[in-house]
């Protein structure tokens, strides 16, 4: 039996907005604060939750499928790397390092049974 690795992330609190976990982390934005809430604020439109952890804050993000992303002020990367599955619980992010090719197919079906879809590690 193959086994696989998880990462396990503690939830500190959930937030219906990235704005709103930025806030509560009380996140040093003080390099360029405007265009850091700029940015923010584009991104929370398509924010659907968003998590202060002990990892730092993450969110997730609704494209053709659902992404759980690392958010880091002032960097704005692209992944076109595979991707891991996690779940959500109450109090903890699990990640499961599987390696699912970053494909069209995939996001489809990643969204037709309701994962979430990372490149988190």
């Amino acid at each position: 039996m193959k086994t696989t690795d998880m990462k396990g992330i503690k939830i500190i609190s959930t937030h219906n907005t990235l704005t709103e976990a930025v806030a509560e982390a009380k996140i040093d934005l003080s390099y360029n604060e405007s265009l850091a809430w700029h940015d923010i604020k584009i991104t929370d439109q398509q924010v659907s939750k968003a998590f202060v952890t002990e990892d730092g804050i993450f969110y997730i993000y609704e494209s053709d499928c659902k992404l759980l992303n690392k958010f880091e002020p002032f960097i704005h990367i692209i992944d076109n790397s595979g991707f891991s599955e996690a779940l959500i619980f109450d109090k903890m992010i699990a990640i499961f390092h599987r390696n699912y090719a970053n494909t069209k197919r995939n996001r489809r079906i990643a969204a037709r049974n309701g994962d979430i879809l990372t490149t988190c590690a």
